[in-house]
């Protein structure tokens, strides 16, 4: 399967994703000014979609793990502040593994110690 733009870019960004413990998982990311993101959203004053930033708690994980995964259900999603070019950001998740195949997580994203998303959601193994 062919990565979206998004999901290229968020791979390729990422960094020091992995799992401190059995169930935790970090990883950073800086949103260049290059982000494919920002291009409509918004013209002159650009801040990551909220989709993006689901997109990235679940490349977070898919990097850890080593293992393409697919989103099935978000259980819950609370945006509590904009993530702006340059900013920053800080992951930390969750894990529970419900089958051979399936997980669930509980993410949250940080910049400077401040929560800036939550967001629960179940994934599983993809082709």
């Amino acid at each position: 399967m062919k990565r979206s733009v998004i999901s290229a870019y968020l791979h390729e960004h990422l960094t020091d994703c992995r799992l401190t413990d059995a169930n935790t998982v970090t990883g950073k990311i800086v949103f260049t000014p290059d982000f494919p993101g920002f291009a409509g959203h918004f013209p002159g004053h650009p801040l990551v979609p909220g989709v993006c930033l689901v997109e990235t708690v679940r490349c977070t994980l898919e990097k850890a793990l080593h293992s393409n995964l697919v989103m099935v259900k978000i259980k819950s999603c609370r945006f509590r502040a904009q993530v702006l070019p340059q900013m920053s950001v800080e992951m930390k998740l969750t894990v529970k593994e419900l089958s051979a195949t399936q997980y669930q997580l509980q993410g949250e994203m940080f910049n400077d110690g401040n929560s800036l998303l939550r967001v629960s959601m179940i994934v599983e193994k993809g082709e």
